[in-house]
């Protein structure tokens, strides 16, 4: 079966399914005591035995949090290898959301990047399929009920539909979103977008473009535009133009 994953910082993982993987927050639990301990360590004489002593303290406590951190990312990892075939993730940037200076620190904490990381190769040994969803997909803004699309301000957590009045916690209506993203795809045998080729990698599929139906038709939507349907021939092949690419 195929279950979204929508990650966060006050949450870390939201799953389709509706469990819900805390964030530990390890570092900004302990950050008054690392302060503490780093700053006895300044107060000793370098290379002392007592500075020594103290050294070994603030490694200790960073080895903790680095512990704490890992721990609850390998059990969100391996619950969604082992118990699910099919894991949809955002493919997000984390690179330049950590140049938001109001986000960095607690996006550190979260440590994203490392469970981006962790599903990949744990899906390839459990044969677990990892598909990662175009990062400009808006799942946080569209109704996993009837499609609609609205803004959504970080500060306000529950979607309200502006059309079929559906509430939901806005982590699980994303992480639903995630879920469908590719399911209009594979059913109705479209080809991806000629922009965002399909990409294979170590048994991670990447279909990116956004799927959407209009006036009894459907199209390729990109985040800029309607893109003009583009069927599949009855041998697989896609038409000329569209292209998939394959890493080695």
């Amino acid at each position: 079966d195929r279950v979204g994953v929508d990650l966060g910082i006050s949450k870390l993982a939201t799953l389709s399914c509706g469990k819900v993987f805390e964030n530990p927050k390890a570092y900004g639990k302990a950050l008054k005591r690392l302060a503490r301990l780093h700053r006895d360590l300044s107060r000793k004489v370098f290379q002392s035995s007592n500075w020594q002593k103290a050294r070994v303290k603030v490694q200790k406590a960073h080895r903790k949090v680095a512990d704490i951190r890992s721990n609850v990312i390998h059990h969100l990892t391996s619950y969604l290898a082992k118990n699910h075939g099919e894991v949809v993730l955002e493919d997000l940037n984390v690179r330049g959301l950590m140049k938001n200076r109001h986000l960095s620190k607690a996006l550190s904490d979260a440590a994203l990047g490392m469970i981006r990381q962790q599903t990949e190769y744990k899906c390839e040994r459990y044969s677990s399929q990892l598909i990662l969803a175009d990062r400009f997909f808006p799942s946080s803004q569209l109704c996993s009920d009837c499609g609609h699309r609205q803004k959504m301000p970080l500060s306000i957590r529950i979607f309200s539909c502006e059309v079929c009045n559906s509430q939901k916690d806005r982590d699980l209506n994303a992480s639903i979103n995630l879920e469908n993203y590719i399911a209009k795809q594979r059913g109705l045998g479209l080809c991806p977008d000629k922009r965002y080729p399909k990409v294979y990698h170590k048994g991670i599929t990447y279909p990116l473009g956004l799927l959407q139906e209009a006036a009894g038709s459907v199209a390729l939507r990109s985040v800029d535009g309607v893109l003009p349907t583009v069927p599949c021939e009855a041998d697989g092949k896609h038409q000329q133009g569209v292209q998939s690419t394959v890493l080695s």
